[in-house]
């Protein structure tokens, strides 16, 4: 599922910062979080969800999400690194009860704002004494500005969103046969758009990706258990023994015997050095 790292970490009042790289092929499900962030697109692009607003955030993006909002996220294309600013909704109404935080999904490239956030950044990544205090009137005027200058995230279905609904539904059920009518009516979509779409955020068709989740879960059975290669290849969702073979072989480079030899051969060698 991918992996976030967190270069440094920084706090000024109700606000948290961190420098956060999402590597590529990491996938969010659908989560929340307690408190409301904002993000600058530092480098990369990522596919997000929230809600039913979808879109594709790209460097030089600030991105606004409530607290409490449903969403899922997506990094198929390449690392992405980010400013993540989360604000705490209960300690910002204590510090400042006059003012409100932003209740709906907001994003900008309005220079100002995008200027404001990586003044955040360059106080952040090198603090002194007065950081703290600099960092937190900068957050609350981006929050002013997000405010006045953000766009609203549109509802309503789009491919992006079809295309995560799709991966879920192939990742739950990639032992059985699903078809792409299928997949396309649960999505909201029209098939071909689903394709398309699918084929562009994957870089590979969903055929493609059905055979490479079954190729992984036969490795696990392959490593794990001395099943029969026959119902092991069957368990994982091929046609028969022939079927798993081939594909097998096409994505892993050595046939399934030769890998379960060649796992076991190397197991037995760890066991003998092992202390």
């Amino acid at each position: 599922m991918g992996e976030r790292h967190d270069n440094w970490f920084f706090r000024a009042g109700p606000f948290a910062l961190s420098d956060s790289v999402h590597r590529r092929g990491t996938e969010l499900p659908r989560h929340s979080h307690p408190t409301a962030c904002i993000h600058l697109i530092l480098q990369g692009t990522y596919q997000e969800i929230i809600e039913r607003r979808a879109g594709s955030f790209v460097s030089g993006t600030v991105l606004y999400k409530p607290p409490n909002i449903e969403h899922c996220n997506s990094f198929e294309a390449g690392d992405a690194r980010s400013l993540r600013i989360e604000v705490d909704a209960n300690e910002f109404r204590i510090l400042r009860p006059e003012s409100a935080i932003p209740t709906d999904p907001l994003r900008s490239t309005n220079p100002m704002a995008v200027s404001l956030a990586s003044k955040i950044y360059g106080e952040c990544a090198q603090p002194d004494a007065f950081t703290s205090l600099s960092v937190e009137g900068l957050c609350l005027e981006l929050l002013v500005a997000l405010c006045r200058g953000g766009r609203e995230l549109k509802a309503g279905p789009q491919p992006v969103e079809a295309v995560l609904a799709a991966t879920e539904m192939l990742r739950a059920g990639f032992r059985q046969t699903i078809r792409l009518s299928e997949l396309a009516t649960q999505a909201g979509v029209n098939r071909s758009v689903l394709a398309r779409a699918f084929r562009v955020h994957h870089h590979c068709t969903m055929g493609e990706f059905v055979r490479r989740l079954r190729v992984t879960y036969a490795v696990r059975l392959l490593a794990e258990s001395n099943q029969p290669l026959a119902e092991l290849g069957q368990d994982a969702g091929f046609a028969d023994q022939s079927h798993f073979s081939r594909v097998f072989k096409r994505v892993i480079g050595i046939s399934p015997a030769a890998y379960r030899l060649q796992f076991s051969t190397n197991h037995k060698r760890s066991r003998k050095i092992s202390f």
